[in-house]
């Protein structure tokens, strides 16, 4: 992943020498600097096993290493619902966490949590080395926001929870994606597929945003429909294969196809509650009659069932919650509206209104550009590449939860780190428009490339 050729016998020039040293300088100093503040982080706060709250991932992982299976007793309409096999959490960090307890102790969260300061630290490493490809100064400053960025810092070594594995997924993704749009192959296509298929056996939200990139890249990478539609294959063709034994998995226990999680309903509802909509009681009552006895997907589709008939006699009540989603999902949830602590000030919401105030410009300015025109070549750039399939992930994540809700703010994460590339841009152009260059420290030569304002061959 780093860059290593010597500068003797490289046939580089010294500046380009100096540029890859310093490339590789800044990528260790920003893995390191995002691991070292988690894991002093978690040092300083860490409570112990028995004081870590924990949700379904962790549940499923204990019952795995007890010898139950994967069950959990998950349920959005019945009380006290035995242990059962479950599909409502999508397999691959129960089954981390699994690992990881059974090779430190059940329960050992700390271990759990320093696993997770590593993949937070990968994250901020690939989200450097994706815009380095195209401006070494950007790829600087989106690191350095990223290793230090209060909300992830935090989230990372104290929720034990999928969306650190989510956030490293996508930044692999995205880099292997890249890859594949520099240099296309059949073994960079198959890389690409397999860790689209482990992103959506983390988080199925990505699928759209999956396929949509992939094509994207495709399309801009190939030069015929023939290639373009034998490489979707191809890619489709691995991506089943990784998701495919999670869903025999499925088949056989439920007799029904199940694609990769079963709590739509589930979830629906959640939002529906939590937004102040309440169905009438005796839908309620009706649905724990019908469910009783029913396995968790028969009971899912039983609520998803109610729900959508809910909507269709109902549709201006649910188009008047979609602003009120889109709101929650981009600002606040409801129950943080009112909180006005100091962790929650500085720790979350002043770091996050920074965050919007330097990357909503350059959101702006590349839809306008992407709207009404590039410049020539500029359409099938790298950068240009990069900052749509950025965008692909933040209207994908935003379409969804609008139309579903988003009630925890866990969920906005991957926005946020997409964010941090528009963030960079704006603060690359601040910095060439006003000759202020706030980096103006040395790590290994990168004094010209970063104070001296010029960026000529990653502009």
């Amino acid at each position: 992943m780093l860059i290593g050729n010597s500068a003797q016998g490289s046939g580089l020039k010294p500046r380009e020498n100096a540029t890859m040293n310093s490339h590789n300088v800044w990528a260790v100093f920003l893995f390191v600097l995002a691991l070292l503040i988690r894991l002093a982080f978690l040092t300083a706060t860490y409570p112990g096993k028995d004081h870590v709250d924990y949700m379904e991932d962790v549940g499923i992982a204990i019952n795995l290493l007890e010898g139950h299976g994967y069950v959990l007793n998950f349920s959005m309409i019945q009380r006290d619902v035995p242990i059962r096999p479950t599909a409502a959490k999508p397999p691959i960090y129960p089954l981390l966490v699994s690992l990881v307890f059974l090779a430190f102790g059940i329960k050992n969260f700390f271990a759990l949590f320093a696993i997770h300061a590593f993949l937070a630290a990968f994250t901020c490493l690939l989200l450097f080395l994706c815009i380095a490809k195209f401006s070494h100064y950007r790829a600087i400053i989106a690191g350095l926001a990223s290793a230090v960025y209060p909300p992830f810092v935090y989230h990372s070594v104290v929720i034990p929870e999928s969306t650190t594995v989510t956030l490293f997924l996508i930044s692999f993704f995205c880099y292997e994606l890249m890859n594949l749009f520099e240099q296309f192959s059949q073994n960079r296509c198959v890389l690409v597929s397999v860790i689209a298929g482990l992103l959506a056996m983390t988080e199925p939200v990505t699928v759209p945003f999956i396929i949509a990139s992939v094509f994207y890249v495709a399309y801009f990478a190939l030069d015929s429909w023939r290639k373009i539609f034998s490489a979707m294959g191809l890619g489709a063709l691995v991506f089943t294969a990784t998701i495919g034994p999670w869903t025999l998995r499925n088949y056989l226990v439920f007799d029904n196809v199940v694609f990769i999680k079963s709590n739509f309903g589930s979830t629906l509802k959640d939002s529906l509650y939590k937004s102040g909509i309440r169905l009438p009681q005796e839908t309620y009552s009706s649905l724990r009659a019908q469910v009783r006895g029913k396995d968790e997907l028969g009971e899912d589709k039983a609520i998803t069932t109610a729900l959508l008939s809910w909507i269709r006699a109902n549709p201006n009540l649910y188009l008047q919650l979609l602003p009120k989603n889109f709101m929650n999902f981009w600002w606040e949830v409801d129950r943080y509206k009112n909180d006005r602590s100091t962790n929650y000030l500085l720790g979350r919401k002043v770091p996050y209104i920074l965050l919007l105030v330097f990357s909503l410009p350059a959101v702006v300015a590349v839809l306008w550009r992407s709207i009404f025109g590039f410049a020539n070549g500029e359409a099938r750039s790298t950068r240009t590449i990069y900052h749509h399939i950025v965008l692909m992930m933040i209207f994908t994540y935003t379409a969804i939860y609008t139309a579903v809700g988003a009630m925890v703010l866990r969920y906005h994460f991957p926005v946020q780190l997409g964010l941090f590339l528009f963030c960079a841009d704006t603060i690359f152009y601040i910095s060439t428009r006003f000759n202020v260059y706030p980096l103006r420290f040395t790590l290994s030569g990168s004094r010209s490339l970063i104070a001296g304002g010029s960026d000529p061959a990653h502009s």
